[in-house]
């Protein structure tokens, strides 16, 4: 499977428990995927998910423990590389354009933004996709 084909599938008719125990395993390891495929350090990684190191690290062992915050700054960093692969087919150039500068972030680049403790960031950088990914 290509990082691009990401599979999410959203079960139905389940309680919110079931559906966390079944999605947090799968949404940790898109979560890596595209930390990967974005380059983001190693030792960065526990930012872009919001939490701290040692938190992280846990994430990682049991991923029944991800909290509400982090499945939706997992849903924004998925959403926001759906709509890269939109806008940048080729993808060397969706993965690199989150490390670049650009203006409309004040000169620095989306990672920048995505990597702030709240969610602010991957909620300005996903409505600015989606503003163009919808023009």
């Amino acid at each position: 499977m290509s990082a691009r084909s990401l599979p999410v599938a959203l079960p139905t008719g389940h309680n919110h428990a079931e559906v966390r125990a079944q999605l947090a395993p799968t949404s940790i390891r898109i979560f890596e995927r595209i930390s990967a495929v974005w380059n983001v350090p190693a030792d960065r990684r526990h930012e872009l998910l919001g939490v701290d190191a040692p938190t992280y690290v846990a994430l990682k062992i049991d991923p029944l423990i991800i909290g509400d915050a982090q499945i939706e700054r997992i849903a924004l960093i998925v959403g926001i590389y759906g709509e890269l692969a939109t806008l940048l087919p080729v993808d060397e150039a969706a993965d690199q354009w989150v490390r670049k500068a650009n203006v409309v972030f004040d000169g620095g680049s989306a990672l920048d933004l995505m990597l702030s403790p709240d969610t602010a960031g991957l909620r300005h950088v996903h409505s600015y996709l989606r503003g163009i990914v919808g023009e």
